[in-house]
């Protein structure tokens, strides 16, 4: 019975750990693997890409990846390259992509270089490379991990030939040196040979130092890949002396293994009931996670041993204990068979004995007379009854016996009967306490299991609600910015109407005080008052030709001279999409704006605006967009503000159309759409010929 248990607790171990492994190694992986070394230009040729993508490639086919594999590949056979691997990653549980040779970022974009590429302007770095945003859209396919490696931080004589072109031109290019950091989403890792903005070492070897460690450290079974990764960057920062040092970017949620050959080792020995297969396969794996595994169950079956040995010895020393009473019982009935042939033979040595003297009786009486015959028959009689008695005696006596005999064989197999139930019984109970203790051990493993998704799921929630909270208290604050702002406009134009009307009030007195003195004045002094008025009408008049109209409060205004009657001059196109997207785009350029490029005057628009009057010592007032404060922002070369934060999402697959900035006109144009109303004139002193006089607020 106990073999019977133990041989079907082990086949209901193997069949279940067999069937989570298989579903383990059952994954499909795909990765692609390119190495560019030999480029159309000589002066970019590289000596290691193409051994590092050749040995890269033949690792991930022995650890289970199914590799598209290309070198020297020119922008055609790139795309293809790309095309065949994404069309793969749709259907593949994890995805890898590897790269050596060069790249270069430009405008914080990285772009890898074809063999073909010929880097001569802004438009080539865009239409002749492969940008990672490509590669990313390709692994995204996969809803597994995705993993991108990047051995291309090399120098790249062409990025600054490029930069030098462009930089010649008065065209910002931004850095060039080294790739820039690419944010990471759920599920990625990204691995760089290097750190952001640095150039990575090409090596003397076959294979560059970033390669080198990462083929040795890729072949290691059952290591997880953070910690993978973070050995590479151990090996490569002692082989350069610390002047390379590789950067990784992980997002996972689950544990990974890279290398799973541990996994079908384990395939091969998961079945089998030897203890010694198990602590051979923690030998050669001992960091894999299934060597507690086969710990466990070499633990297992050693147990299972010793107390198979110890049921067999008791099993032993029960079968002794029935051999020895066996033979007890054999030697018992020996000597009851004897006994009773001893007996048998002395009766019948009795009788004889006594027929030879009943004949000798009989031949010394034979001469006796016939009156003694009754009394021989008598006697004879007497004598047969008690030999019958002395038999039926007998006979009772050895039925006794045989019913003593059997009673104690009974109370002997009773007794080894009852060892037996007490040895199932006790069997038994072993069995149910050792069930009792793994349930226990079960309940408790799943009670911290649930305990610990409890935490974490809370953590979570906390974590939401603070950033919900941050986001409101961010939307809070630019809204209440943006009511103070519009506030102080409203003020200021609540000012300026106040101003004309009391302006207004004043001539409309001063009209009604000239017509009371002139009724006055009319019957003794009509014709010197006539002159008078004349003569203030045409200093009136002269008066108004030489000062301009001014304008409204929120209006920036540059007028030579102009006349105090004429055509209104028309207002120039203000915070139109096409303004608004270069703006947007000079200022990402200045570091004031790190948002999207959509044409939209949003409130993350205003605040770019904000930073950059604020880095310039300027006050904003009314943020509008025209044709000259994009002309204002391309004037500036250099970067006005602190560089943004880096945006946790993930930067537009695709730049917006980019419009072409208005010629400027040879009118002097406002950057305010709304009209001033019409003023009385009031005296002023006019500006100097020649010099133009600003007005407004912010300037």
């Amino acid at each position: 019975m106990f073999k019977r248990r133990l041989t079907a607790s082990v086949m209901i171990a193997s069949v279940l750990l067999g069937t989570l492994v298989s579903a383990a190694v059952a994954e499909r992986r795909v990765a692609l693997v390119v190495g560019n070394a030999n480029y159309n230009d000589r002066n970019l040729n590289l000596s290691n890409p193409k051994n590092d993508a050749a040995d890269v490639a033949k690792v991930l086919r022995s650890i289970g990846f199914e590799t598209v594999e290309t070198t020297d590949a020119t922008k055609r056979d790139f795309e293809r390259a790309l095309e065949q691997f994404a069309m793969a990653a749709s259907q593949a549980d994890s995805v890898l992509f590897y790269y050596a040779g060069h790249a270069m970022q430009f405008q914080g974009r990285n772009h890898l270089m074809p063999i073909d590429a010929r880097l001569e302007n802004e438009f080539s770095v865009r239409y002749q490379t492969v940008s990672t945003d490509d590669v990313r859209d390709a692994l995204d396919r996969s809803n597994g991990v995705k993993i991108m490696i990047l051995d291309a931080c090399r120098n790249n004589p062409l990025a600054e030939r490029l930069k030098t072109t462009l930089a010649g031109q008065r065209r910002s290019v931004g850095n060039v040196r080294g790739l820039a950091r690419i944010d990471t989403t759920q599920g990625m890792v990204v691995a760089y040979a290097t750190g952001a903005d640095q150039v990575a070492l090409d090596g003397s070897s076959r294979n560059s130092p970033f390669t080198t460690a990462l083929l040795r450290r890729m072949q290691e079974p059952g290591v997880e890949i953070g910690m993978m990764f973070r050995q590479v960057t151990k090996d490569v920062f002692e082989e350069t002396k610390g002047r390379q040092r590789p950067a990784t970017y992980t997002d996972l949620t689950t544990t990974y293994y890279l290398n799973q050959s541990d996994r079908l080792a384990w395939d091969r020995i998961k079945d089998s009931t030897d203890p010694t297969a198990f602590g051979e396969f923690i030998r050669q794996f001992p960091s894999s996670p299934l060597a507690l595994t086969a710990k466990s169950r070499m633990d297992m079956f050693n147990r299972f041993v010793r107390e198979r040995r110890e049921t067999q010895a008791l099993l032993d020393k029960l079968v002794e204990e029935r051999r020895l009473l066996a033979e007890a019982a054999a030697r018992r009935e020996e000597e009851e068979d004897g006994e009773a042939r001893r007996k048998a033979a002395e009766q019948q040595r009795a009788e004889q004995e006594a027929a030879k003297r009943r004949e000798a009786e009989e031949r010394q009486e034979r001469e006796v007379a016939k009156r003694r015959e009754q009394e021989r028959l008598a006697a004879l009689a007497a004598a047969e009854r008690k030999r019958v008695e002395q038999q039926a005696a007998q006979r009772r006596e050895a039925e006794a016996l045989a019913a003593r005999e059997r009673q104690e064989r009974e109370i002997a197999e009773q007794r080894e009967q009852q060892g037996k139930v007490a040895l199932a019984a006790a069997e038994r109970r072993r069995t149910e306490q050792e069930a009792a203790k793994r349930r226990e051990a079960e309940e408790q493993a799943k009670a911290a299991a649930e305990q610990e998704r409890l935490e974490r799921e809370a953590a979570q929630r906390r974590e939401a609600e603070e950033q919900q909270a941050r986001v409101a208290a961010e939307r809070a604050r630019q809204e209440a910015e943006a009511a103070r702002i519009r506030e102080q406009e409203q003020q200021a134009l609540v000012a300026a109407a106040e101003r004309m009307r009391a302006e207004q009030a004043a001539a409309r007195r001063a009209e009604q005080e000239a017509a009371r003195l002139r009724d006055q004045e009319r019957a003794q002094l009509a014709a010197e008052a006539a002159q008078r008025l004349a003569a203030r009408q045409g200093t009136e008049a002269e008066r108004v030709e030489q000062e301009p109209a001014k304008p409204s409060a929120v209006a920036v205004a540059a007028l030579d001279n102009p006349p105090a009657a004429g055509p209104r001059i028309q207002a120039a196109p203000a915070d139109t999409p096409a303004l608004v997207r270069a703006a947007q785009r000079e200022l990402r350029r200045l570091g004031c704006f790190s948002g999207r490029e959509n044409g939209s005057l949003n409130d993350q628009t205003r605040d770019a605006v904000k930073k950059y009057h604020s880095g310039r010592g300027q006050q904003t007032a009314a943020i509008v967009i025209t044709d000259e404060f994009v002309s204002d922002l391309k004037a500036h070369r250099r970067r006005v503000c602190e560089p943004p934060r880096p945006v946790v999402s993930r930067p537009p697959k695709h730049e917006p159309t980019r419009s072409k900035p208005r010629s400027r006109p040879s009118v002097d144009r406002t950057i305010s759409t709304r009209e001033a109303p019409p003023r009385q004139p009031a005296p002023a002193a006019s500006a100097p010929k020649g010099q133009r006089r600003m007005i407004g607020i912010g300037f």
